[in-house]
């Protein structure tokens, strides 16, 4: 497809841009591409927070209280828009919060921290653990699989069930 500018080179930029069901669609080349791009500016952002949409279902102004920081009140909104939280003081005030987008990130909502190799006990034999525990419950050796458990709580600080 050739760019609808210079109508010579390839296009390889493109824009699509929909306007109260108006479509509109450009193809650019490299060259051309930075002067339309004015033209076909993304929208940086919608302003749309979820308490908006509550108040759109319940067809009224539903108060939904604000999560924030008492001490540097950033709200949870803030850190929703840029993933980055005001202070310390953030993660007691959003802890609920921010269970299930860090386990999604990380993989855990605990900071375990890096071991060196040179060391090797600590997070590792966890770690070599948990997949023994996996692999006993997968060959469904329950008893071996409860033992194993018992020996992860007790390496990461816990009690023995």
């Amino acid at each position: 497809m050739l760019c609808n500018n210079c109508k010579e080179k390839q296009a390889t930029v493109h824009f699509v841009k929909v306007i109260n069901g108006v479509k509109m669609e450009m193809h650019l080349c490299e060259k051309c591409a930075p002067l339309a791009q004015k033209q076909f500016a993304p929208i940086k952002s919608f302003d749309i927070t979820v308490s908006d949409i509550i108040n759109s279902l319940l067809g009224g102004e539903a108060a939904l209280p604000i999560a924030k920081c008492n001490f540097c009140n950033t709200t949870l909104d803030v850190f929703s828009q840029t993933g980055k939280l005001g202070c310390a003081e953030c993660y007691e005030a959003f802890s609920q919060q921010l269970i299930d987008p860090l386990k999604r990130i990380h993989g855990s909502d605990r900071h375990i921290g890096k071991v060196p190799k040179r060391t090797g006990d600590g997070v590792s034999k966890i770690t070599k653990l948990k997949k023994q525990l996996a692999d006993a419950i997968a060959s469904e050796n329950f008893e071996e699989a409860a033992a194993i458990r018992d020996q992860i709580r007790l390496l990461e600080g816990g009690e023995q069930a």
